[in-house]
């Protein structure tokens, strides 16, 4: 019976890690230029644990959603006057 159990929680621990390995490597792949100098294992786990906390310290979650609302509303605006100089240039044109 004991070595029924200790073969569940074996089974148990390894889909963990699998677990943790794959939010390491898809946070990796999401930030590159940030994780390039850190390994996807469990023994960079404190690499990325320190990470989190700069991330928590910095509250850059907010920031970045706050810079992606910013870039969508200056886009537009960018995009609105070049399309009203394109008409004015065109206008000029004919």
């Amino acid at each position: 019976m004991a070595a029924k159990a200790h073969h569940t929680e074996t089974k148990q621990l390894t889909r963990l890690l699998e677990r943790v390995i794959d939010a390491m490597r898809a946070y990796q792949s999401a930030y590159p230029l940030e994780t390039q100098e850190v390994d996807v294992s469990i023994a960079a786990a404190g690499e990325y644990r320190a990470m989190l906390g700069r991330l928590r310290a910095d509250d850059l979650p907010r920031f970045e959603a706050r810079f992606k609302e910013l870039l969508n509303q200056n886009t537009i605006r960018e995009v609105a006057s070049f399309q009203a100089q394109l008409n004015r240039e065109r206008l000029a044109i004919r």
